[in-house]
C-alpha cells in the first residue's frame, strides 16, 4: 500500500518512497485499483479546486460528482485496476472558437489564460474495450486563471499512429462538468444552459522520444441543445506529456 497525494493506492511494483513532506509517494505510480483512483481524485478535488491559488470553489461539487461517476465504472475495469499510461500538462487559449468543429474563421485568440492537466490510463484488457478499438481512459481539467469558465472531464481517448512516423491523431469523447453561467451572462462569458455537458477533443501530436509527447489539442463542450441556451465552449492549446 502506498500513498499518492495523501490517498492510499495499490501499487503494482511494491513499496513507494517517502518525500520530504513525510508523505509516501509511489516511485512508479503506474497502477491503482478503482478505490485508489477515487481516493486520489478526492484528494485532487480538495487540493486543487478548493485552492486559493485557483479560486474555483464553485467547481468543487462538480469535481465530487465526477468522482461519484467514476466510482460507478464497470466492475471489470475497477477490479482489474487502471494502469497510468501518461500525464499531461499544457496551456490553452480560452473560448478560442465560436462553434463545434473548427472548420470556419470564427477564431478568437484574445484569451491566453487556461492551464490544463490530464491523466491517461491504459485501455483495460476487457472485451468491451477491445470491441471499440481499445481507447485509453482520460480524466482531466481545464482551469481559467481569469475567473472565467472552468471544466473537468472524463472521456475515452483514441490515439491513431500515422504510418511509420512519430506523429499521431487523437479523438476523445465523454462528459464534462463546468462552473460556467447557465444563462444571462454577458460576453465574453458563455451561457452553458446546464452544468453537465458532452465533451469532445481532437488533436495531432508527436512522440518526441519514448517518454515524451507533444500534442496540439482542440476541446469542445456543449449540451447538444438538451438545455437552453447552448453557447458551448471551445479551447485550443498545446500539452506536453510524460509516458510511464
Amino acid at each position: 500500500m502506498v500513498r499518492v497525494m495523501g490517498a492510499y493506492v495499490v501499487s503494482s511494483r511494491g513499496r513507494g518512497k517517502r518525500n520530504t513532506k513525510g508523505k509516501t509517494l509511489c516511485s512508479e505510480i503506474d497502477k491503482c485499483n478503482g478505490l485508489g483512483l477515487i481516493a486520489v481524485l478526492v484528494d485532487i478535488c480538495q487540493s486543487v479546486f478548493l485552492s486559493p491559488v485557483f479560486m474555483t470553489p464553485r467547481l468543487a461539487p462538480f469535481c465530487l460528482s465526477l468522482v461519484i461517476g467514476l466510482s460507478a465504472m464497470p466492475t471489470g475495469v475497477a477490479a482489474q485496476g487502471l494502469e497510468l499510461d501518461e500525464l499531461r500538462a499544457g496551456v490553452f487559449y480560452h473560448s478560442a472558437y465560436g462553434g463545434f468543429l473548427p472548420t470556419g474563421n470564427n477564431w478568437d485568440f484574445a484569451r491566453f489564460e487556461d492551464i490544463k492537466f490530464a491523466a491517461l490510463f491504459a485501455s483495460p484488457d476487457i472485451e468491451a474495450f477491445h470491441w471499440i478499438g481499445s481507447p485509453r481512459i482520460e480524466v482531466g481539467t481545464t482551469l481559467n486563471l481569469q475567473g472565467r469558465e472552468n471544466l473537468i472531464h472524463a472521456n475515452l481517448n483514441w490515439q491513431i499512429g500515422l504510418f511509420d512516423t512519430p506523429l499521431y491523431l487523437e479523438v476523445g469523447f465523454g462528459a464534462a462538468l463546468t462552473d460556467g453561467a447557465l444563462d444571462g451572462a454577458a460576453r465574453p462569458a458563455r451561457n452553458m444552459g446546464c452544468p453537465l455537458n458532452f465533451y469532445d477533443a481532437f488533436g495531432i501530436g508527436a512522440h518526441i522520444n519514448e517518454t515524451t509527447t507533444v500534442t496540439l489539442r482542440y476541446e469542445h463542450i456543449s449540451n447538444l441543445e438538451i438545455c437552453s441556451p447552448n453557447d458551448g465552449l471551445s479551447n485550443v492549446g498545446v500539452m506536453v506529456g510524460v509516458k510511464f
